[in-house]
């Protein structure tokens, strides 16, 4: 899996220390275009990893961030790990859940 240059952009000193900093990084500060909203979302990612590396998360290290295949593991990863914590959570707060594909309703048990 190659990194594509909006990538390497994304996850860039320059526009990382722009962003950490609030500064803007485009003209216009509302409206985005498509390629605009998804560049953020890169440049929050690369963020995210930044700061999870930097805390020692579980499943980082140093220069990971370099490796587009390893960001997107361990995102996936995080992701999954997160609806399982949530699942978890439902069950031992006692909150029952509809199992099929339609909306979830639910019911808090109080004791």
């Amino acid at each position: 899996m190659k990194e594509s240059p909006l990538e390497r952009l994304a996850r860039s000193y320059e526009i990382q220390t722009l962003y950490n900093h609030k500064l803007p990084l485009f003209e216009n500060k509302k409206r985005f275009s498509y390629i605009q909203l998804v560049f953020l979302n890169m440049v929050e990612r690369y963020h995210q990893l930044a700061t999870d590396i930097a805390m020692g998360e579980e499943n980082t290290e140093e220069g990971m961030e370099k490796d587009p295949l390893r960001v997107e593991a361990y995102f996936l990863w995080k992701s999954k790990k997160f609806k399982n914590m949530v699942k978890s959570r439902l069950e031992t707060n006692n909150i029952n859940t509809n199992t099929k594909g339609e909306d979830i309703l639910y019911k808090v048990k109080f004791e």
